[in-house]
């Protein structure tokens, strides 16, 4: 699978889990690849526009590995690479069943 059908991938596999993706220029006093946060109890992954699309793969991964796929449709190549990241060892959120 490509770079670019694996972005896609993943941003509708956010969309599917309820988080925002965004693509904003980080500067300041946010510098930074982007990450996952939440603002008013809503997840968002915020990335660098500036970004290459792989690195841009590898942040969504690194989030999106800590949700519950379980029962969402993901394309077996997408799968795999979240498995490779997942977090087995982080808790859930109290009161969220989204992140691991």
């Amino acid at each position: 699978m490509k770079v670019t059908q694996q972005l896609q991938e993943l941003e509708r596999l956010a969309k599917q889990l309820g988080v925002k993706v965004s693509y904003d220029t980080t500067a300041g006093l946010v510098s930074g690849s982007g990450g996952l946060c939440r603002v008013h109890g809503a997840y968002r992954i915020i990335i660098d526009r500036r970004l290459k699309p792989g690195a841009r793969v590898q942040l969504l991964l690194d989030a999106l590995a800590r949700f519950d796929t379980t029962d969402h449709d993901v394309a077996q190549p997408i799968r795999v690479l979240l498995d490779r990241v997942a977090r087995p060892s982080a808790q859930p959120d109290e009161g969220h069943a989204l992140p691991r």
